[in-house]
């Protein structure tokens, strides 16, 4: 929708023309060239030029802006003998305009007007009060409530690594470093905080001794700045003012830089005190379970671009929260589940207590229902991007607290009341001084409550009763002038006046002065009606005035209680994601699983979470999984549509559940820590990056062989599909003997391959699974029956998959043909290396699939949707020829 352009309503003297667009003037006039010398601080920010109720862009902006936004472009004046580009929004709206140019990647700078234009002496002055970029928005408008938004910093230096972050919008500050060592885990690391914005030093001597960065193909604004160690702890004392100087010079070298650029770019970005901002906290990189891009798109943890259905990822199926704190902190367990048996025990029990009192559980939720977003609404109201509305609502949330604090304290939670204090004077504070229904502007009035102030009060008096004394004046001038259809009216521009219609306008009195000709009448002014105007236009503006003072008071107030808040907040998060766990647990009828430090998983009756919330927990089929120190590596085969990647996920799935704390789809479990998972499922074509479907299986293969120790698990799903059929199995082949021998990851392996189904009698630890299905020979009918069995399937049934798909009947058959050869070819020249693995000692398949393979790569590369008659029996006279040697 475009929006109209603002009209010019500052009294600047910069350009009084009644029509400027015909001014033409070489220099800049000076509004122009005031707006040209703040845009020169910020060349690349679009500057947002405050002028009256519009936020102003000019000349290149003004294009950028109009393109980007959808908003009419026009000019104003000229400058060089060409009309000056602008376009504009007002500023009531001006947040959505924003949020979407932030969002599309571009840095905001917002210019405001310094003082009233109405008292201005000649130029407005103006200051840019703030720059939002896209890992500094704080404002909850442009913001997604259940997703943090982080800015961070990386800067490396003689095989050694930092990394600093901050989420200004809820005032957390984290920073990690290591060595060589951990670098491994950086990929992982910026995947998890998923950043909008980076910054790096960029004095970096070796920048990953010349590897592609961890944060390679993200999509992250990056800026490369330069800072010193004098310069650095200048910034952080500006951030951190209560700290002694000493602590931030005690810092490594590269840790104080790192932290420093960070705090350099909030300080001139945000320009405002950022007394929100918590010291930062450290923490190591693999404390918590590693999940890399791959796991975390293939077992659908968060919501993405991806296409899906609604509620198709993890996080979705399980949120039972009631607020955006509670959801941004279970999105933070999801991605970083626990991995020490105590602390997650620990969880399990906090989720138990609720879990085991229905009652407790719902009063407590009840609570919960109407919570605010504290950590935003602190950190707006701290930013100064607030407005009386968002101090209202840190108010309600505040005055929630007594009761949560009361039903906590007298539960087995009790150790969690003291996260939750209430603050009963700030509550009562703000009650006591807001009004009920409150303006979205504090410049709008209406904002502090009647008896707060007696200035105020007296003040608000004079202009209720305004409509009143005009009412007695209208009667009064009616009585002594004759003129019945006399009235006194007012509006903005011209204020208080009297009214008399044209055939009237020889009866006005002498005392009044002509203020207004109109086609119908005049408009006249008098000395007491100009004094009654004066007096009320001082009063509405006095009480605004007064209003601004007291309301920053209240902001006072709660800036004095930001560390109270925040933990507040805090103990309010943790509450609404654990008892949000245990109503998912009542809900879905999930059960507590055992959590242990051996690499063990045994789940009986295990479901997919996501699938069977689609489907309904009566349609789904459970299945059971063990894997023990003696079967630590599963090999599963079966058909496609069958039933294995819904295995394989749930398997990882309830594992991952199981970490953060969380009951899980189940009969019972038994859970030990997982370090990591990896997985490897399905193909997906990286172009953009220049990489195959194959190179992307490998690299992915690649990552987990060098990555993953005995107590991870391994979700591997048709491993060498993306190459020819045995260069393939050699390589599913070399792969699982690796994990078998070298890895000794608890593993789930389905393939096609049903050659390595015979390596279970060499290797120890591997044992058969299949997925089981009901085949009627005669009628060609297949069942999936979606249950996991032990043992290898007996068969292959891709044709089978391949009718059901709906390929002709003539193709069907014809495969079957060549299906029938084919194994009859396997079984004479391949069955000594796969089909003995006993007697084998370096497997040639090779050199001895050559035929077989000729013959399968052909059928795979037939079309059967695109292929003409002539073309098919082409193809076919040329499979006969092959199949005849």
């Amino acid at each position: 929708m475009t929006e109209p352009i603002a009209p010019e309503t500052e009294a600047d003297k910069s350009l009084e023309s009644s029509d400027s667009s015909v001014v033409e003037e070489k220099a800049l006039s000076p509004l122009l060239a005031q707006y040209a010398q703040l845009k020169s601080q910020n060349p690349s920010a679009i500057l947002l030029f405050r002028c009256g109720d519009f936020y102003e862009t000019f000349f290149e902006d003004a294009v950028v802006a109009a393109r980007e936004l959808q908003i009419t472009l026009t000019a104003r004046g000229k400058h060089s003998g060409n009309p000056v580009p602008l376009a504009g929004v007002p500023y009531h709206s001006a947040m959505n305009y924003i949020a979407k140019l932030v969002n599309k990647g571009f840095t905001v700078a917002i210019c405001e007007q310094m003082e009233d234009p109405k008292l201005a002496k000649g130029l407005v002055k103006r200051e840019i009060v703030r720059i939002l970029t896209p890992g500094t928005i704080t404002d909850p408008q442009l913001l997604e409530e259940k997703t943090n938004n982080y800015l961070v910093a990386f800067a490396t230096r003689s095989e050694r690594f930092c990394l600093a972050g901050v989420e200004l919008s809820t005032g957390e500050v984290i920073t990690a470093s290591g060595d060589k060592h951990e670098m491994s885990m950086l990929r992982e690391e910026f995947t998890r905080l998923n950043p909008r914005e980076l910054l790096t030093l960029s004095a970096d001597d070796d920048v990953l001794s010349g590897q592609k960065p961890p944060w390679d193909g993200m999509k992250i604004e990056t800026h490369s700045v330069k800072i010193t160690d004098s310069t650095a702890v200048d910034a952080l004392c500006g951030i951190y003012p209560k700290e002694p100087k000493s602590r931030f010079l005690a810092l490594p070298s590269l840790e104080l830089k790192t932290l420093g650029i960070l705090a350099d770019y909030l300080l001139d970005t945000q320009k405002c005190s950022l007394a929100h901002l918590k010291f930062p906290m450290p923490y190591k990189l693999g404390d918590g379970m590693v999940l890399d891009e791959s796991t975390l798109r293939n077992l659908e943890l968060l919501p993405d671009n991806r296409e899906r259905a609604v509620g198709g990822t993890l996080f979705e199926v399980v949120n039972r929260t009631m607020t955006a704190m509670g959801a941004r902190l279970l999105k933070r367990w999801l991605l970083k589940p626990l991995i020490q048996v105590d602390a997650i025990v620990s969880r399990q029990n906090l989720v138990t207590a609720f879990f085991d009192n229905t009652l407790f559980l719902a009063e407590i939720r009840e609570i919960l229902k109407g919570f605010p977003d504290l950590e935003r609404l602190l950190s707006k109201t701290v930013l100064g991007g607030r407005n009386p509305r968002d101090l209202q609502a840190l108010g309600n949330g505040l005055a929630r607290l007594p009761n949560l604090h009361k039903l906590i304290s007298a539960s087995s939670l009790a150790s969690l009341a003291s996260q939750i204090e209430p603050l009963p004077e700030l509550s009562e504070l703000l009650e006591k001084n807001l009004r009920e229904n409150l303006p979205m502007n504090l410049a709008d009035g209406g904002v502090i409550a009647d008896g707060v102030d007696p200035a105020l009060d007296e003040l608000r008096t004079l202009r209720r009763d305004g409509d009143a004394w005009l009412q007695k004046y209208e009667e009064k001038e009616r009585d002594e002038s004759g003129i019945r259809t006399l009235k006194v009216k007012k509006n903005s521009v011209f204020g208080y006046f009297i009214e008399i219609s044209k055939s009237l306008t020889d009866k006005a009195p002498a005392h009044y002065v002509r203020k207004q000709t109109l086609v119908n009448g005049e408009r006249f002014i008098t000395a007491e009606l100009k004094d009654y105007e004066s007096k009320v236009f001082s009063a509405t503006d006095k009480s605004i005035a007064i209003e601004k003072e007291l309301f920053e008071k209240l902001v006072e107030k709660v800036r004095d209680h930001i560390r109270i808040i925040q933990k507040v907040a805090e103990g309010v998060s943790l509450i609404d994601a654990i008892s949000g766990l245990a109503q998912l647990a009542h809900e879905r009828s999930y059960v507590k699983p055992q959590i242990v430090a051996e690499p063990v998983i045994e789940i009986h009756g295990g479901r997919h979470p996501v699938v069977e919330n689609f489907i309904g927990s009566g349609e789904f089929n459970p299945n059971d999984a063990d894997l023990s120190l003696e079967k630590k590596h599963a090999i599963i085969t079966g058909p496609n549509m069958a039933g294995k990647s819904t295995y394989l996920r749930q398997v990882a799935l309830i594992a991952l559940l199981a970490q953060i704390g969380a009951y899980v789809p189940a009969d019972n479990a038994k859970i030990g820590v997982v370090d990591r998972i990896f997985t490897r499922i399905g193909a997906s074509d990286n172009l953009i990056r220049g990489q195959s479907t194959f190179m992307v299986e490998m690299m992915e293969a690649s990552a987990i062989l060098r990555n993953a120790t005995s107590q991870s698990l391994l979700i591997l799903d048709e491993i060498g599909r993306g190459t020819s059929t045995f260069d393939g199995l050699a390589l599913a082949w070399a792969i699982l003997e690796h994990i078998h021998e070298h890895l000794g990851s608890r593993t789930l392996f389905a393939t096609h391959y049903h050659e390595l189904t015979d390596l279970v009698p060499v290797h120890t630890r591997l044992f058969n699974l299949n997925v089981g299905v009901l085949h009627d020979e005669k009628t060609g009918e297949m069942v999936f029956l979606h249950k996991i069995r032990e043992g290898p399937a007996n068969k292959s049934y891709g044709i089978e998959v391949a009718r059901l798909a709906g390929v002709p009947e003539k193709v069907i058959d014809r495969a079957k043909e060549i299906l029938f050869e084919l194994e009859k070819t396997e079984q004479d020249e391949v069955g000594r290396v796969t089909r003995s693995p006993k007697n084998r000692k370096v497997p040639q398949q090779l050199s001895l699939f050559s035929n077989y393979n000729e013959l399968t790569e052909t059928v795979k590369k037939i079309d059967v949707n695109n292929i003409t008659p002539v073309e098919a029996l082409n193809i076919l006279v040329r499979l006969k020829d092959m199949a005849d040697g």
